[in-house]
Parts: structure tokens; sequence; C-alpha cells
């Protein structure tokens, strides 16, 4: 629909939903806000749109944007603001959070589930936060009979696996703790993707990141959080 020149080559990524092959196609310059960045050639697949959202979604905001800019995630005003990297913030509250970088461009950060540590692939995408079973394992949920059997979870490809859940007494992170809080264990293709099925890992989405307004600064190497208001 918007002209594109496509290129002879396709190539592979993957993403929190797995992996696939994208066409690439030719664009000269993407424009976010007022900020102009050059790109060269952009994916395109043929895979599945979420449910309902057929008329409003065009595709995905992938790695190569959040490694070029600081993106500002303001949940109260429900606006997203881009700025240039290296942006000094004035506002006070924010907690900083190293952001790890992982081959596949997406990245994870650290929060405390029950005082044990676990890595937290950072995902506005997702709808329910689920660790793998080796992080219930880490915080000793297979072994105090609190893993009850829940539904099954769809992933952006509309895959679906069968999930345990929990109620977690406490939740820390950046500041904020949740308490009495629902997550989710499964075994998700995702964790198989990235390679870290066999550690302790887990996917943060929104029903944890929308307690939150954050900044995602990959050229800085951090997310910058803070509690939303009330």
């Amino acid at each position: 629909d918007l002209g594109l020149r496509a290129h002879s080559r396709q190539q592979s990524s993957v993403t929190a939903n797995g992996s696939y092959q994208a066409s690439l196609y030719y664009v000269g310059t993407l424009w976010l806000g007022k900020i102009r960045m050059p790109m060269g050639y952009i994916g395109a697949t043929p895979g599945h749109t979420p449910k309902g959202l057929e008329e409003q979604y065009h595709g995905i905001v992938g790695g190569n944007i959040w490694r070029s800019t600081m993106a500002e995630f303001d949940i109260d005003d429900g606006r997203i603001r881009f700025y240039q990297p290296g942006t000094e913030l004035v506002e006070d509250g924010w907690q900083s959070l190293k952001a790890e970088q992982l081959r596949s461009g997406l990245f994870m950060v650290k929060l405390m589930i029950e005082g044990e540590e676990v890595s937290a692939l950072f995902d506005t995408g997702a709808n329910s936060s689920v660790l793998n079973r080796p992080a219930a394992r880490a915080v000793g949920l297979e072994y105090d009979g609190r893993l009850k059997r829940g539904g099954r979870l769809y992933d952006g490809s509309q895959t679906s696996t069968g999930t345990s859940y929990f109620i977690a007494d406490n939740i820390s992170l950046a500041g904020k703790t949740l308490n009495n809080h629902k997550l989710f264990a499964a075994d998700l293709g995702v964790f198989r993707s990235l390679n870290i099925a066999g550690q302790p890992a887990m996917i943060l989405g929104m029903d944890i990141l929308g307690h939150y307004n954050f900044i995602i600064d990959l050229p800085g190497g951090r997310v910058l959080m803070r509690p939303r208001k009330g």
C-alpha cells in the first residue's frame, strides 16, 4: 500500500513472539514525531494480526528504532514522547534500571519477586507477566503448592500454551511494591527462541508495567521508571 521498493532477499529475525522470515523493503526516512530517522530497509512479514485490531494494527516498532532514540511512555497522559539520545530530563522521581540487551535487540531488566531477583524481558505488547519454569523454581513455587492450573495464553503469532498461575505476595520494581499480584508460569516458545529457557527469566507485561510511566533509553543502556500518579 505504501509503494515501497522490495529487496530480493529475506531476513531472519527473532522477536518476543518467536522467529520468522521477513521480506525487506526500502524506506529512506522514518519520522517519529519531529525526530527524523534515516532507515534503509525494514521488514514485512505475513504474521497474524491480533484479533479485533485488524483496522488499527499496522506493524511492530522493533529494536532498530529503540536503539536509536529515547521513548517516554506516559501512561497517565496516554502519550508516547520521543527524544534525541542524551536528552537531559529535569523531572524528579525517575528510577534508573540497567537494560541488558540481548542479541535479538530485545532487552531485560531486574526485579524482585518475593525476595528473589529475576531477569525480566521488557514487553509492552504482553498483557500478562509470565515466569518460565526455572524462575518458578527459583522463587520456590514448584514446592509450596501455590501453583494452580491456569488457562491458555496466546502469543503474538496466536500460538497457545498451557499455563499455571499463582498469587505473588510481593513484587518490587523501581521503588514500588505490588502486593497479591497474579502471575503466570509457562514454558512459552519465546524463552526458547531467545535462548533463555534454561535460566530463570520472565516476560514483564503491561499488568505490571501499567503501574508505571517509563522511558526506554537503550542508547544510554537503561530504562527510567517511576510509579504512576495515585
